[in-house]
């Protein structure tokens, strides 16, 4: 039994140094490969943008920490245990490696694992390579398919099959030649583009896509026995990107370029079965706002993929929910929301349906919407934010003057000839009770009663948002570097540097801002829907590296080291079944050399815990950790060692890398 960990080490714990950063929320992967190890029974799907690692259980996602590094497609090879990608990327489960590859320029455009001839199979223009488990075979075959647009092993044809996109339809690959299977996959054309996948269930292959006839409708086929069967497919997917994967229930839908908006799916038969995720697709120009009564931070409507308006409500407080109401304004982007004390509800005026630009004012308090009927309508978009008085003050982006919700009207007044006119961006500081806004070159501040101008380092671009973190007020540019405004003076938010925070709302129950959609110059993308600005993220980085002969192990989180996550532990990848493995905590790196290029990193560990390995050679220790602030930056350093005689250089036992992880949002 563990006797000590570092949680009970708050003393000695080391901290991190406070970097501020986003930090992505999303809790399903937007993927950029995916394949199913059917000896654990897992699906492992590699994220590209940011780089992550997730495995699937069937049920839940659970993100591994430790393996960052951006996938191409590939395939698994069963007997090796590792992911092959078209590039020679290969993931043995603890490691990325470069794996040798066939002379000739570039990669493949697609691979699989036969698994009768127990051979991978890759195929480029013209060729196919094979490796055999020691060296590449190239052959040219007679004829070549016209197109590629996917490779599977087929077992209940002994053979690889592969998808073309132009007639004939499909192929199979015997070692030596292609030979036509069938030239008639339905709906097809020289810009389709499908995912295939073998259904081992139902012994069929399956392909989904979107037909070139029908404005793009998707649909999905199986094919046995020598014959096309057409499944029912939602109509609201986009089916051009996505690929399919086993996942030892059925075929699993996973998006390939932007977020699966349309929801996580799953066939099952020949039924598409919705699984119960709830996520908000990624969006622009989202409504936002937030309560320091209410708990969560609310996004209404939006920009979505496809330019389509949005109109749907979602809460988000550590995991999404829909907002449903019986009434609801109508779809649209670019409007704005702020809370009103005066109403106890949040206040939405205006908005873009993509024809008319709206006047109408929504009253919305946590659960329902209503629209307010006031006897003055702004004649003009507004940018809203709390008003110290009590309701709600809106600034417009061209005019000059500023309009004031009062709980049941509009009113407008003047703004001072020194103040203006067009704002780029609002926001309520709730730590001095005054509203700043943002404009060209300068920032302005209302108390209630008067407006008083500040210069501003930033252009009109700038967005400004109050943050809980440092009780600051943020102001962010694509163009400079991320500031802070006091009331007095701006300085430098660390760690931001140069960053664009499109939609955001502070989360006051857990001090920390949230951004709703954001902009290509994100660091991390443009395909994440929602995002944290903190000082104390979660990470795990290697910063030393173990030793065996072949197959080196590896230490990996599994899930997320943040406070109040009771599934959080520590997966140490050994490659050897039933093997007696240690894993050991730290704080300090102080390396002991024990031949063979092996290092001990972590002398007399505070923490040591002895354990078996499974049949996959995978060893897991439960780490849950308490729902307490004082541990964030927290950091711990864990090494392990498994009893591993064959690839070990020192006798016995071989060595895993060094995992930092440090605790955080």
């Amino acid at each position: 039994m563990i006797r000590t960990h570092c949680l009970m080490f708050a003393v000695t714990c080391s901290a991190a140094v406070a970097q501020a950063r986003l930090v992505d929320v999303t809790t399903f992967p937007r993927a950029g490969t995916a394949v199913y190890d059917s000896q654990r029974g897992t699906t492992l799907v590699f994220e590209g943008s940011p780089n992550r690692l997730w495995e699937w259980d069937g049920a839940t996602f659970r993100q591994r920490l430790g393996a960052t590094h951006s996938p191409v497609v590939g395939t698994w090879d069963p007997s090796r245990r590792r992911f092959f990608g078209i590039d020679g990327t290969t993931w043995d489960g603890a490691n990325w490696n470069t794996a040798p590859m066939p002379a000739g320029p570039g990669g493949f455009l697609a691979v699989a694992f036969d698994e009768a001839r127990q051979r991978l199979v890759g195929v480029s223009a013209a060729a196919v390579s094979e490796w055999d488990g020691t060296q590449w075979l190239t052959i040219t075959p007679p004829a070549a398919p016209p197109t590629v647009r996917s490779l599977v092993y087929d077992p209940t044809r002994g053979r690889c099959v592969l998808a073309a996109g132009t007639s004939p339809a499909l192929f199979d690959w015997d070692g030596a030649q292609w030979s036509v299977i069938d030239a008639s996959l339905p709906s097809q054309g020289s810009s389709f583009t499908y995912s295939m996948a073998y259904d081992p269930q139902h012994a069929r292959l399956v392909v989904h896509g979107n037909t070139m006839i029908g404005a793009l409708a998707p649909r999905t086929w199986s094919y046995a026995n020598g014959a096309w069967h057409a499944i029912a497919t939602p109509g609201t997917f986009d089916a051009r990107n996505t690929q399919l994967i086993h996942d030892g229930i059925g075929l699993l839908r996973l998006d390939t370029v932007t977020f699966p908006g349309e929801g996580l799916w799953r066939l099952e038969g020949d039924v598409w079965r919705r699984l119960p995720f709830e996520h908000p697709v990624r969006r622009s120009q989202a409504a936002v706002g937030s309560s320091p009564t209410l708990a969560g931070t609310f996004a209404f409507g939006g920009n979505g993929p496809n330019n389509v308006m949005l109109g749907d409500t979602w809460r988000f407080d550590g995991v999404w929910q829909r907002v449903s109401s019986i009434v609801n304004p109508s779809p649209r982007r670019a409007a704005s929301m702020a809370w009103s004390p005066a109403n106890q509800a949040f206040v939405l005026f205006g908005g873009y349906d993509g024809n008319t630009h709206l006047d109408d004012t929504w009253l919305f308090d946590g659960v329902n919407w209503q629209q307010a009927q006031p006897v003055t309508v702004p004649v003009e978009a507004l940018l809203l934010a709390t008003d110290p008085a009590g309701g709600v003050v809106g600034v417009s982006t061209t005019g000059s003057r500023y309009w004031q919700w009062d709980g049941t009207d509009w009113r407008n007044n003047p703004l001072p000839a020194s103040i203006g006119p067009g704002f780029s961006s609002i926001c309520h500081d709730p730590a001095r009770n005054v509203t700043v806004a943002a404009s060209y070159y300068a920032v302005a501040e209302w108390d209630g009663t008067a407006w008083t101008q500040y210069s501003s380092p930033f252009a009109f671009t700038a967005q400004v948002n109050f943050r809980p973190e440092t009780q600051l007020v943020l102001a962010t540019s694509p163009q400079s570097t991320a500031l802070e405004w006091d009331g007095i003076a701006w300085r430098p938010a660390p760690g931001l540097g140069t960053v664009s925070i499109e939609a955001a709302a502070p989360d006051y129950a857990r001090g920390r801002l949230w951004t709703f959609g954001n902009s290509p110059s994100t660091p991390t993308g443009s395909n994440r829907t929602a995002m944290y600005v903190t000082t104390t993220p979660a990470v795990a980085e290697r910063i030393a590296y173990g030793c065996s002969f072949a197959n080196t192990p590896g230490v990996l989180t599994d899930g997320i080291p943040t406070p109040g996550n009771p599934n959080f532990g520590v997966i140490a990848e050994t490659f050897a079944s039933s093997a007696p493995t240690a894993i050991a905590f730290g704080f300090q790196m102080q390396g002991a050399h024990l031949g063979g290029g092996c290092v001990s990193w972590l002398q007399s560990p505070p923490a040591l815990h002895f354990l078996v390995s499974d049949g996959t050679g995978r060893a897991r220790f439960g780490l849950p950790i308490p729902n307490s602030p004082g541990l964030l930056s927290v950091a711990l350093l864990v090494q392990t060692g498994a009893m591993d005689p064959a690839h070990s250089p020192i006798g016995s036992f071989v060595v895993s890398d060094v995992l930092r992880f440090v605790l955080g949002d």
